[in-house]
């Protein structure tokens, strides 16, 4: 498959999550690769996810498709499950905000040729929602694995799409929330 595109890229930013809790509950998510650029001009891989989705890990894991070998593309149906710290992720400090940040550098060091991934640049998120036309009702599009499903053939993630039920700029409920429109599950 050649990834040439911004909609095929973005098939291959979001990873499966698998977390197995202690009491051996077994629970999937989605998470999205982004790339931030550090003080020092590198480059810091981070995983972007929900709270809930890394919350009480005893194990925890995350599903990559694999690059071929000596070229840029995906080994498609051929995945790679990497063992991520339980412990090793940063939960935003609102209890109320759903999200949670996993360092990637020491998995993409062990690990990095032999993954096919792409990473969105920090540049693309929107930090502002002041600085952001966004109108009272837009599309969203959904990339992900909920409830575990995906391309069993490809490993690629599911694709869906909604609308924003509220308005972004509008805090929903005085948290800063939105409502969507959409089949999120999971």
């Amino acid at each position: 498959m050649n990834v040439n595109t911004p909609g095929r890229q973005l098939l291959f930013s979001t990873v499966r999550l698998d977390n197995v809790t202690a009491s051996g509950a077994v629970s999937t998510g989605t998470g999205f690769i982004l790339l931030a650029d550090l003080e020092n001009g590198r480059m810091c891989p981070l995983l972007v996810t929900n709270k809930h989705v890394v919350a009480h890990a005893a194990r925890l894991s995350a599903h990559f498709i694999v690059r071929k070998p000596d070229i840029d593309e995906p080994n498609l149906g051929q995945g790679a499950e990497v063992a991520l710290p339980p412990n090793g992720y940063f939960g935003h400090p609102n209890p109320r905000v759903d999200i949670a940040v996993v360092p990637l550098a020491s998995v993409l060091q062990q690990f990095g040729a032999q993954l096919f991934m792409r990473a969105l640049p920090l540049s693309l998120l929107a930090t502002e929602v002041a600085n952001l036309y966004v109108d009272a009702i837009e599309e969203i599009t959904f990339i992900g694995y909920p409830n575990g499903h995906r391309d069993p053939k490809h490993l690629t993630p599911i694709v869906r799409r909604g609308i924003t039920a509220t308005p972004l700029d509008l805090d929903m409920g005085g948290d800063p929330a939105f409502l969507v429109d959409g089949s999120v599950f999971g």
